[in-house]
């Protein structure tokens, strides 16, 4: 039988950094959950994001008075059109019937004079912006599409009882 007479530095080396890998690899889980305070990092919820992030003044009421107006008389017309189709068809689904509907009722694209007064209006509008109003808008962009809704939905759930909630919104449908 042979006896090894000596093992040279670089197997030396070789198993000690094996046994750290394997001393790391056991150890390591512990110092993560001992650095991370024992638990994931969660996702902050929407109440927390809109508190770290609070709503500026947002536009008074004769600033979205014009929009306000032009949303009104589209609503006027909406109800029409949806009252003619209801005439029509009753309340019975028809999907592709409805969707033939409303694209007959998509106006024709603006005329390039049209365009040209739109633009117009557009850039007298930016000379208006204030520094108030674009932070207004941003905080809008940012949380005004899902942020508000969530948490909106949120609060309504703490007040209003869960059987309450689904009858109000069956009457709703129903209304429709």
């Amino acid at each position: 039988m042979n006896v090894p007479r000596g093992i040279t530095w670089p197997y030396a080396l070789i198993a000690l950094l094996a046994v750290a890998a394997v001393a790391i690899g056991v150890v390591r889980p512990q110092l993560v959950s001992a650095a991370t305070g024992g638990s994931a990092k969660k996702k902050p919820g929407v109440a927390a994001l809109i508190k770290q992030n609070p709503p500026p003044t947002l536009f008074t009421d004769a600033e979205i008075a014009t929009v306000g107006k032009q949303v009104a008389a589209q609503r006027k017309k909406a109800d029409a059109l949806f009252a003619q189709w209801k005439k029509a068809h009753g309340t019975t689904r028809d999907d592709k019937a409805f969707a033939a509907f409303a694209a007959q009722q998509v106006p024709a694209p603006p005329s390039a004079a049209q365009r040209a007064a739109e633009l117009r209006a557009d850039q007298r509008l930016a000379k208006t912006r204030t520094a108030a109003g674009k932070m207004a808008a941003t905080w809008l962009e940012l949380h005004g599409k899902k942020d508000i809704w969530k948490l909106y939905l949120h609060d309504q759930r703490e007040l209003i009882p869960a059987a309450q909630g689904t009858a109000e919104k069956g009457r709703a449908q129903k209304a429709v």
